[in-house]
């Protein structure tokens, strides 16, 4: 993936390699599902593995919880009403893991008992406040600064 654009994140768990993102099923939140939505359509400046990583996402079936959508992209499913039934009903039908996106979404089913196992990802990110009247950063240990963004 490019490093100069600002993409949305892609999680390790669409990994190209594997078919597990075609068979294991998502569930997001309105906000986290409108971010990914990037990946609908095709841009001619991606790369393969961007277009390798958009594929995966059409792929991959997806329900998508909100009371204010009123429509989603491929491969998904709008959810407005008794979101306890349809997450009992997709851990019935499907083996394996559900992932979910989006941190309230993931709160809600917390809180409904749904959650059988947690796995946090975390992205550090540094944020710096200057001023003018502020000198240039020292460079890190080692004298290597870097322009890494958005990759693992």
């Amino acid at each position: 993936m490019s490093t100069t654009r600002n993409l949305p994140l892609v999680p390790r768990s669409f990994g190209t390699s594997s078919s597990k993102c075609e068979t294991s099923p998502a569930v997001y939140g309105r906000r986290m599902y409108e971010v990914m939505r990037y990946w609908d359509e095709d841009r001619p400046e991606w790369d393969a593995e961007e277009r390798d990583f958009a594929a995966a996402w059409r792929s991959q079936p997806k329900w998508v919880i909100s009371r204010s959508l009123k429509s989603v992209g491929p491969n998904a499913t709008l959810v407005e009403d008794d979101i306890e039934a349809v997450i009992r009903g997709l851990k019935a039908q499907f083996v394996g893991e559900i992932q979910v996106g989006g941190p309230d979404l993931a709160r809600s089913l917390t809180d409904l008992g749904l959650i059988d196992e947690y796995r946090l990802y975390f992205r550090p990110v540094v944020l710096v406040a200057a001023s003018h009247s502020s000198p240039p950063a020292a460079a890190p240990p080692g004298g290597q600064r870097s322009n890494w963004r958005g990759r693992d």
